[in-house]
């Protein structure tokens, strides 16, 4: 991931007023957190076998994940376009 100082420091400000903003800024991590978590007990438990629901499950997380990366990248990109412009 690209390290954008200007995010970093939005980030910090964010971070002091208030623990909605706190969590909406670690939202990425706990995506991430809880895709590994229910993979490897997707993997260590057989899960495939069992239902097909956990297999939904396992592409749902896996497109959140995926999804918010990308809108992260995007963000990057057009804050970048933006102070170019300016």
């Amino acid at each position: 991931m690209v390290h954008n100082p200007k995010r970093e420091n939005n980030r910090k400000n964010i971070l002091k007023k208030d623990i909605i903003k706190n969590t909406y800024l670690k939202v990425g991590q706990i995506i991430t957190q809880i895709f590994c978590y229910y993979f490897a007990i997707y993997l260590i438990l057989m899960l495939d076998k069992q239902s097909i629901l956990y297999n939904y499950l396992v592409l749902l997380l896996f497109g959140l994940m995926l999804g918010y990366r990308i809108a992260m990248k995007v963000y990057d990109y057009l804050n970048e376009n933006q102070e170019n412009t300016v």
